[in-house]
Order: structure tokens, then sequence, then C-alpha cells
């Protein structure tokens, strides 16, 4: 139970005897480095993932306009800075930061995820139809 919380516990006898216990670990927030290298690359594959699709012209398909190109590709910019520049992050700084990333990219990613209507091309009968409904006065 104890080993869940407390990833290293180092004991050290004082110089009066006494038996001192200093847990490292989660407690402090600074987590485990295999964890925090796991959420750093975790960050750093969302900023990719999302600089990849936003770049391709087969996934955007037209579905976006430049501003959401242009907050996309500043939010990631943003977030590489953020991860070049800061050198003590805790775990709990890389879940925030790939937190408020998602947040940014919820309503652009909505917007990919819904398919396009197709339209088909306007065809004679349609132009017919609207001859008869407006008169004359349409041509």
């Amino acid at each position: 139970m104890i080993a869940r919380f407390f990833s290293v516990a180092l004991f050290s006898v004082q110089t009066h005897r006494r038996l001192s216990l200093r847990a490292c670990g989660p407690p402090s927030g600074k987590g485990h480095p295999p964890q925090l290298r796991e959420a750093k690359q975790n960050l750093r594959n969302l900023i990719l993932q999302i600089q990849t699709t936003i770049t391709d012209p087969e996934k955007v398909q037209g579905r976006l306009n430049k501003e959401d190109k242009n907050i996309s590709l500043k939010a990631c910019q943003a977030k590489s800075d953020w991860l070049e520049n800061t050198k003590e992050a805790t775990m709990q700084d890389f879940v925030e930061q790939k937190q408020l990333l998602e947040d940014i990219m919820l309503p652009i990613f909505t917007k990919l995820a819904t398919p396009r209507e197709y339209q088909s091309p306007p065809t004679k009968w349609k132009y017919f139809s609207l001859y008869f409904y407006f008169g004359e006065s349409f041509l």
C-alpha cells in the first residue's frame, strides 16, 4: 500500500539514532522520470498530429477556413515553444498543457469530423422548375 504512494523511500539514521523517512515521488508533484517522459511525449505527439492533420489538404478538404488553420498552427507553435523553454515542468504541467491544447482544438476537430455534404451540380430540371416558379422574370 505504501509503495503505491511513494516511489522511493530513503531511510537514514541520524546522529541520535533516529530513523527518518524521506519520500520521493508523486506526492511532490514531480512524478517518475518515465512518467514525465511519457507525458512530455504525449504532448509532442498531439502537437505533431495536429500539425500533420491541419496541413494535409486531403484531410481538411475545405472544411476549415483560414482562421481555423491559423488558430491551430499558432496553438501548436505556442505549445512547442513552451516545451522548449520549460525545463522544470512537472507531470501535471504537461497534462495541463495537453488539455489546454485539446480544448482549443475541440471545435476545429469537430468541424473536421463532420462529413461534408455532397451537393450535386445543378441540373436542367432544377432550372426548369425555377422557371415555372418565378415565371419569365427568372430569365
